[in-house]
């Protein structure tokens, strides 16, 4: 008999167990299940908090209204002086018009809604969540999860093909679990997913 290395001897001992393959996928993909599971988790609570805060605060709309009255005013006698709204990218052009001082139209706007709503003091720390959300772009939430989503399909379909062998008795719990966990993040994505479209719409934005 040739005698093999353990390394070998292991390799063989994978080789001759049946679907070992589709085994060492399911168990590797269960293994990392709640690791990727916490992570689009986290993904979407922050794009949630980020996407509620935008939808209802209270500032929003006189903020951009103080943007609208100052649009108007800078575009007096042109026929776009008497505008009923702006396009929301204009919000990434204020702090590049500036007047003779070097001072730019989101400055203005700051300061003049601070004199006139004390509120709105400290107004940057009433958006932390915003802020916190560019570090969980929705784009990537949404890439990962469809990634995780036909990753645990594939893990399904491998699991539900094999026998019932001592290896698909001990992962059917695992499997269980995780299948209620998807059906819970999947019921959490279509809603935020909700959320968000009707955001969009609501800033007239084109998707």
């Amino acid at each position: 008999r040739t005698k093999f290395g353990r390394a070998e001897e292991y390799l063989i001992g994978l080789y001759i167990i049946k679907n070992s393959k589709q085994k060492l996928e399911i168990w590797e993909f269960l293994n990392h299940f709640s690791e990727e599971y916490d992570n689009i988790s986290e993904m979407i609570e922050y794009n949630e908090k980020a996407i509620d805060l935008l939808a209802k605060n209270k500032f929003i709309p006189i903020l951009f209204s103080y943007i609208l009255s100052v649009g108007n005013i800078l575009n007096g006698g042109t026929n776009r002086g008497q505008a009923d709204g702006f396009n929301i990218e204009v919000l990434t052009k204020l702090n590049n018009i500036r007047d003779k001082n070097n001072h730019s139209v989101l400055q203005f706007v700051c300061t003049k809604i601070k004199e006139d709503n004390p509120d709105f003091e400290n107004l940057s720390q009433k958006f932390i969540c915003v802020k916190e959300a560019f570090g969980y772009p929705f784009i990537d939430m949404q890439k990962n999860w469809n990634t995780f989503k036909k990753g645990f399909a594939k893990i399904q379909s491998f699991y539900d093909a094999l026998p019932n062998d001592r290896f698909k008795k001990t992962a059917s719990k695992q499997i269980d679990n995780a299948k209620k966990q998807i059906e819970k993040i999947n019921k959490s994505v279509e809603k935020i997913q909700k959320k968000y479209t009707d955001l969009v719409k609501l800033f007239g934005i084109k998707e």
